[in-house]
């Protein structure tokens, strides 16, 4: 059950938030206010024994307020390190994150092409530019002429292959956003086997943190 602070707890929230800095008291990451929540908490939880004054609260992100939950601040940076060494060695999220390199690559290869059907589009319009500004003789213009087909060549093929990647970097894209949908919460189910195991804070639907 989430605590309640009482009006006088309250107030002294807002104030610690109003004279303190927008730096994350656990990642020290500075906070822009504007893009994001800055939040205050308890160092040591209400639900652990924590006061509410300034000597027990400290500025956080709304990630790091999230995850670190009930925990006390050495309780959650030494799950922190736990959780980095777990999630990295985990077969299923690696089978994940395969997947999803996977897919990244497929649309930086049609991105690519892109550029380079780009870089051939332009190439033809120098050619062009350069046939209708300047004088050439036979020998110069049969070199245009070599160069435009080459050209025009060449952007028929990387147009028929872009053409081809697009709809394979669009079903990448999409299946992109499941992968990376699906790692989120198989990553949070084992951090919350290990919040278990390890005794310690675990996140609940209906904590509410303190803002």
């Amino acid at each position: 059950m989430c605590y309640q602070l009482s009006q006088s707890e309250l107030k002294v929230v807002r104030n610690f938030k109003n004279n303190n800095g927008v730096e994350c008291y656990l990642c020290h990451k500075t906070i822009i206010v504007a893009n994001e929540v800055l939040t205050v908490d308890h160092k040591l939880p209400v639900s652990r024994g924590g006061q509410t004054i300034p000597e027990n609260l400290a500025i956080y992100c709304q990630n790091c307020n999230t995850d670190k939950s009930d925990m006390t601040v050495k309780e959650y940076k030494d799950y922190l390190i736990n959780k980095e060494y777990i999630l990295k060695n985990n077969d299923t999220l690696k089978t994940l994150q395969e997947m999803i390199n996977l897919n990244t690559n497929v649309t930086l290869k049609f991105n690519d092409s892109q550029r380079l059907l780009s870089s051939k589009i332009r190439e033809k319009s120098d050619i062009e530019k350069c046939i209708t500004d300047t004088n050439f003789d036979a020998s110069e213009g049969y070199i245009l002429c070599r160069d435009m087909k080459k050209v025009l060549i060449e952007i028929s093929t990387i147009t028929k292959e872009t053409n081809r990647s697009q709809k394979i970097s669009l079903m990448a894209f999409q299946q992109n956003k499941v992968l990376n949908k699906t790692y989120i919460d198989v990553a949070n189910d084992i951090m919350s086997d290990v919040r278990c195991k390890m005794g310690l804070g675990h996140l609940r639907d209906n904590d509410k943190k303190t803002a």
